[in-house]
Parts: C-alpha cells; structure tokens; sequence
C-alpha cells in the first residue's frame, strides 16, 4: 500500500573507473567485498594483464561517500580475508621485488604492507591453523614449496606428499601453486596444482591434507566432479568459501558442500543460476546464517541476479531479486543493507564495477 518496508535499491557508481577508466574493463571487476567499521571496501585490478598499482575503493556507509582507502603494490586485489582478526589482503602479483610476496593489513583505516613471504611470486590465501599462519603461493621454481608457514617468527616450506614421495624437487614439475586453503572441523585442507616441465599445462590439480608436518594427497580434482566456471572466475580459483556447521560451503561457479574435501555434494538454488558469492553472517543467538549470490542470464540479454538465505540442502529463501543489464560478482552486508558488485570475469560491458546497495 504506502510502501512502507520495501526494499530501496540504489546504484552507488563504479567507484574502480577512476582506477581503470573504460580500457581495463576487467580491473573494474569487484571481486571481492567486504565491510569493516562501517565501510565497504573493494577489491579490483587485473593480475594477469597486470594494471596495477591496485587501489582499494571505499564506501562509508554513514556519510554515503566514496574515497579510495589506499594504494597496493600489487597488480590486482582478489580477496579480502580474516586473519588473526584482521581483514587481511593476499597480494595476487606483486609488481617488485619477486623474491618475496606480499599482504596488506587493515589498521586504523589504513593498509600497513607486509613484504617478507619468501618464493611468493603470487600468493592466493591465508589461514591460520594451530596458532601458525599458512600461505598458498604461487611459486617460480619446483624446489620450493607453494605453502608456506609462519611460526616462532620464521617462514619455513610445508611438504607436499603424494604415497610417501615430495613432490618438490619433481623433474616433471616446473612450478607448483596452492590456490585455497581451508581449515575444518575434519582438518586442514590445500587446493594445489603443477604445471609440467615439457608443456605448459597442468600435471595435476589436487587436494591435499596437513598431518601436522606436511600436506598429503587427498583427492584429485579431476575424480571429484567438482567442475569450474571460468567466465566467473580467475582460472581455478574457488570464488568463496565458509565453513558452517562442520561443512565447508564453497563456490566454483556452481555449489558445493563437503566435510572433509573426499566427498562433495553439489547443492542448486531454485533458479539454477551461477553461484558467484557466499558470505556468513552471527546472528545475536550465536547462529550462522549462510547468505548466497546468484546470477541468471534472461532470454533477453538481461540478468536476473538474486540473494538467497540458506535453510537447508533443499531449502532457500529468496532474500531479494533484480534485473540487471548485466551479472552479479559479490557482495557483503552490513546490517540491513547488502552491496551487491556487478562484474564477470573476461566481460565486455559498462558496467562493470558499479556497487548496487539494497536497504531492506
């Protein structure tokens, strides 16, 4: 009748255009969000094209203005984590020193950079697991491990073992990558791949498992049917993942549940759309209500891009829908509002980037 509760959608810009204007469409991409003290930060760039410096865009959401929050010297920001309580930045490729890698840490405000990871040519996640902190890397060489953790102040190299035997120092590996790391109820889990020495495709793409020394093999990709989205994401990277209720919620394009990274069950919301986001929210009864982000493309070039509460594996509530010219890439909430970043890895449209705010 008089509108009251409805839902208010606003277009809020695209805040990255003064980073990439209209020729690095893809550095426009939002994708990631996440909000801190009352601010939405972005994360952009391009690391394979290589626009950086990064900026990091920001939304203060009481003054409804943006501002950029800082400078990485990084090619492109890709995840926003939480670690040791801080939101915590990986740096994707780092436009210096190759040496050593790269993270960012939220402080104040501000973006303090940690330039000390050894062997990181790239670096795609952080954990912490039993007090250490873990980092998957992108290494140059196959003498070198691609985890490496930090305990008592020292970096070491984690094995990685396949029936006994490392994989490090293999004369059919040229370089090793760990994308994601995970830490479970049932454990602590790496996502890794090799590229061959002879051809620069992939020897093997595997999930591993720490013993509380080394990474040992756990599955290959290959035979868990997991399949990957390419248009939505970097290469093979998992786009989100979080864990609740002892199982781990993760996004490919598609979505997956799992305990313990052996078998997988492959969960569809009701439009059957592109999962591209995933975020987790306590509520006050100490609950975890896990949030998903959708996207469909219409018949007539439109998307139809959608935010679902999880209930259980068959059950969803459809939290807010809208038609968009183009396709949803992630989101974060703050309160009753969500921010949802319009984008699609490889796409070629205008909007690119924009932030959409939805108040409930």
């Amino acid at each position: 009748g008089c509108g009251f509760n409805q839902p208010i959608m606003t277009d809020l810009g695209i805040p990255s255009s003064e980073s990439y204007g209209d020729f690095f469409l893809n550095a426009r991409n939002p994708w990631d969000m996440t909000v801190a003290d009352g601010k939405l930060y972005i994360g952009g760039g391009d690391f394979d094209v290589n626009t950086g410096p990064a900026d990091i865009w920001c939304y203060d959401i009481e003054s409804e203005k943006w501002f950029n929050s800082g400078t990485v010297e990084d090619e492109s920001v890709s995840r926003f984590l939480n670690i040791c309580g801080n939101v915590t930045v990986p740096g994707t490729d780092p436009r210096f020193d190759p040496d050593c890698g790269n993270y960012y840490i939220l402080t104040n405000g501000t973006w303090t950079t940690i330039s000390d990871v050894p062997g990181a040519v790239h670096m795609f996640d952080i954990a912490e697991y039993c007090g250490s902190v873990f980092y998957a890397i992108g290494t140059g060489n196959n003498a070198e491990s691609p985890i490496k953790m930090f305990s008592g102040g020292v970096y070491s190299d984690v094995g990685l073992y396949r029936e006994g035997i490392s994989l490090l120092n293999d004369d059919g590996i040229k370089y090793l990558r760990a994308y994601d790391l995970c830490v479970t109820e049932s454990g602590f889990y790496c996502i890794c791949i090799a590229s061959s020495s002879e051809t620069p495709y992939m020897s093997f793409f595997d999930i591993f498992k720490y013993d509380g020394n080394a990474f040992q093999f756990c599955k290959s990709i290959e035979d868990s049917g997991i399949e990957f989205d390419t248009e939505q994401r970097w290469q093979r990277f998992i786009g989100e993942k979080v864990v609740m209720n002892g199982s781990c919620y993760f996004t490919t394009g598609k979505l997956y549940k799992t305990k313990d990274f052996s078998e997988y069950k492959q969960l569809n919301t009701p439009d059957g759309g592109a999962v591209t986001d995933l975020l987790i929210e306590t509520g006050k009864s100490g609950e975890d209500d896990l949030y998903i982000l959708s996207t469909v493309k219409n018949s007539d070039g439109t998307y139809q891009n959608t935010i679902w509460k999880y209930v259980d594996e068959e059950t969803y509530t459809r939290v807010y829908s809208f038609s968009y010219s183009f396709s949803a890439l992630s989101f974060a909430k703050y309160k009753n509002r969500f921010y949802v970043g319009i984008g699609a890895n490889g796409a070629d449209n205008e909007k690119i980037g924009t932030i959409i705010e939805i108040k409930l």
